[in-house]
């Protein structure tokens, strides 16, 4: 499985991401982070048949975060 992670807008307060799993295709779905604490909301979902996009494109943001990065483009890949 291949998650696209694609940084949308960034302004002071949050970040906002959209993802999908590349290999399938679909509808992206979205994601924002609190800079500040680093709380990541799901703004809207992927295609159902991509349930996992979002828990692993949270997790690979939410990591990045941590290390202090918000790049424009990443993935998640096994």
């Amino acid at each position: 499985m291949h998650i696209l992670i694609i940084r949308m807008m960034l302004n002071d307060s949050v970040a906002v991401y959209k993802f999908r799993n590349s290999s399938a295709g679909g509808e992206w779905g979205e994601l924002e982070i609190c800079r500040k604490t680093g709380r990541i909301q799901l703004l809207k979902p992927a295609e159902h048949k991509h349930e996992f996009a979002y828990a692993r494109a949270a997790r690979k943001i939410s990591v990045l975060w941590k290390e202090g990065s918000l790049p424009e483009e990443t993935e998640w890949a096994t």
